[in-house]
């Protein structure tokens, strides 16, 4: 760990307990919905994260090849097999 990443967890251990010391105070029902914000905060930012990375998923195929050369390499890599099925098998 550098000691730019130490300084940033210690300031971030200062700031939670700066925190702790807001609200240590407050009523039992008060921090329960604090709590239940803080959560609800978290599932919130985790949704966003699948949808950001569902949407990553689409968009344009990008190639160096040419749609000519794509389809050729298509056809080319096809292959079939004949091979007769015994459907007998899968009668109940």
């Amino acid at each position: 760990m550098e000691n730019g990443e130490r300084e940033v967890l210690l300031d971030s251990e200062v700031n939670l307990d700066a925190y702790y010391e807001l609200i240590k105070n407050l009523a039992v029902n008060d921090k329960l919905k604090l709590i239940t914000i803080i959560s609800n905060s978290l599932i919130k930012d985790e949704n966003k994260n699948k949808i950001n990375s569902i949407i990553s998923c689409f968009g344009a195929f990008e190639s160096e090849e040419s749609a000519d050369e794509i389809i050729k390499d298509l056809y080319k890599s096809r292959k079939f097999i004949k091979k007769d099925i015994d459907l007998r098998a899968y009668i109940c």
